[in-house]
Protein backbone atom coordinates (compact mmCIF):
# COMPACT_ATOMS: atom_id res chain seq x y z
CA UNK A 1 0.00 0.00 0.00
CA UNK A 2 1.49 3.46 -1.22
CA UNK A 3 1.00 6.53 0.86
CA UNK A 4 -3.12 7.65 -0.46
CA UNK A 5 -2.26 10.81 -2.56
CA UNK A 6 -5.43 12.80 -2.13
CA UNK A 7 -5.07 12.60 1.62
CA UNK A 8 -1.85 14.52 0.82
CA UNK A 9 -3.51 17.22 -1.66
CA UNK A 10 -6.25 18.10 0.74
CA UNK A 11 -3.29 18.65 3.60
CA UNK A 12 -1.29 20.68 1.02
CA UNK A 13 -4.35 22.29 0.21
CA UNK A 14 -5.72 23.03 3.62
CA UNK A 15 -1.90 25.07 4.46
CA UNK A 16 -2.47 26.94 1.32
CA UNK A 17 0.63 25.61 -0.51
CA UNK A 18 1.45 24.30 -3.87
CA UNK A 19 3.03 21.56 -5.03
CA UNK A 20 6.18 23.30 -5.69
CA UNK A 21 6.42 24.71 -2.30
CA UNK A 22 5.84 21.65 -0.95
CA UNK A 23 8.08 19.99 -3.17
CA UNK A 24 11.16 22.70 -1.62
CA UNK A 25 9.88 22.26 1.97
CA UNK A 26 10.73 18.58 2.14
CA UNK A 27 13.70 18.88 -0.25
CA UNK A 28 12.26 17.09 -3.39
CA UNK A 29 12.04 17.74 -6.75
CA UNK A 30 8.01 19.14 -7.59
CA UNK A 31 8.19 16.28 -10.44
CA UNK A 32 9.19 14.08 -7.17
CA UNK A 33 6.27 15.42 -4.73
CA UNK A 34 3.66 15.20 -7.84
CA UNK A 35 4.45 11.08 -7.98
CA UNK A 36 3.53 11.30 -3.85
CA UNK A 37 0.20 12.81 -4.80
CA UNK A 38 -0.50 10.78 -7.54
CA UNK A 39 -0.36 7.87 -5.28
CA UNK A 40 2.60 6.02 -7.56
CA UNK A 41 5.38 5.67 -4.89
CA UNK A 42 4.81 2.89 -2.34
CA UNK A 43 7.47 3.20 0.26
CA UNK A 44 8.19 7.23 -0.04
CA UNK A 45 11.46 8.32 1.55
CA UNK A 46 10.25 11.02 2.77
CA UNK A 47 6.68 9.76 4.50
CA UNK A 48 8.33 10.80 8.52
CA UNK A 49 9.36 14.33 7.10
CA UNK A 50 5.27 14.43 5.69
CA UNK A 51 3.57 13.13 8.45
CA UNK A 52 5.45 15.69 10.76
CA UNK A 53 5.41 18.96 8.81
CA UNK A 54 1.26 17.80 8.55
CA UNK A 55 1.42 16.40 12.44
CA UNK A 56 -0.51 13.41 11.00
CA UNK A 57 0.39 10.04 11.65
CA UNK A 58 2.33 8.26 8.91
CA UNK A 59 -0.99 5.20 9.03
CA UNK A 60 -3.13 8.69 8.25
CA UNK A 61 -0.62 9.10 4.96
CA UNK A 62 -1.03 5.45 3.95
CA UNK A 63 -4.63 5.07 4.45
CA UNK A 64 -4.40 2.78 6.81
CA UNK A 65 -6.26 5.18 9.56
CA UNK A 66 -9.14 7.68 9.38
CA UNK A 67 -7.84 9.55 12.33
CA UNK A 68 -5.66 12.34 10.86
CA UNK A 69 -4.44 13.95 14.39
CA UNK A 70 -1.08 12.68 15.25
CA UNK A 71 -0.64 11.96 19.08
CA UNK A 72 1.00 15.40 20.51
CA UNK A 73 2.00 14.29 23.76
CA UNK A 74 5.01 12.52 22.07
CA UNK A 75 6.15 15.22 20.02
CA UNK A 76 6.41 18.13 22.28
CA UNK A 77 9.37 18.67 24.50
CA UNK A 78 7.56 19.28 28.04
CA UNK A 79 5.14 16.45 27.91
CA UNK A 80 2.70 19.06 30.18
CA UNK A 81 2.59 21.35 27.00
CA UNK A 82 1.72 18.04 24.77
CA UNK A 83 -1.15 17.13 26.71
CA UNK A 84 -2.57 20.75 26.48
CA UNK A 85 -1.96 20.80 22.79
CA UNK A 86 -4.19 17.36 22.54
CA UNK A 87 -6.93 19.21 24.33
CA UNK A 88 -6.69 22.61 22.05
CA UNK A 89 -6.62 20.25 18.65
CA UNK A 90 -10.15 19.54 19.69
CA UNK A 91 -10.89 23.35 18.62
CA UNK A 92 -11.01 23.95 14.86
CA UNK A 93 -10.49 27.62 15.20
CA UNK A 94 -6.92 26.94 17.35
CA UNK A 95 -5.72 23.80 15.93
CA UNK A 96 -3.51 25.60 12.76
CA UNK A 97 -2.36 27.54 15.63
CA UNK A 98 -0.88 25.32 17.95
CA UNK A 99 0.40 22.93 15.03
CA UNK A 100 2.69 25.52 13.96
CA UNK A 101 5.94 24.76 16.66
CA UNK A 102 6.66 21.84 19.22
CA UNK A 103 8.97 24.32 20.96
CA UNK A 104 5.81 25.95 22.87
CA UNK A 105 5.84 26.46 26.14
CA UNK A 106 2.81 26.45 28.03
CA UNK A 107 3.05 30.63 28.60
CA UNK A 108 3.67 30.87 24.52
CA UNK A 109 -0.01 28.89 24.14
CA UNK A 110 -2.15 30.96 26.61
CA UNK A 111 -0.34 34.26 25.17
CA UNK A 112 -1.60 32.65 21.64
CA UNK A 113 -5.11 31.47 22.99
CA UNK A 114 -5.87 34.90 24.16
CA UNK A 115 -4.19 36.73 21.10
CA UNK A 116 -6.52 34.65 19.17
CA UNK A 117 -9.89 35.36 21.04
CA UNK A 118 -9.09 38.75 20.92
CA UNK A 119 -8.78 38.71 17.13
CA UNK A 120 -12.34 37.01 16.96
CA UNK A 121 -14.02 39.61 19.60
CA UNK A 122 -13.01 42.00 17.46
CA UNK A 123 -14.02 41.04 13.84
CA UNK A 124 -17.42 40.02 15.20
CA UNK A 125 -16.39 35.89 14.85
CA UNK A 126 -17.55 34.61 18.04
Amino acid sequence: MGIDGERLKQLRLSRGLTPARMADIIGISRQGYNTYESGKIKAPRKLEELAKFFNVSTDYLLGKDTDPVADPKGYYKDPSVGERVAALQDNPKLRLLIDASRDLSNEDIDYVVKMVETLRKAHGMD
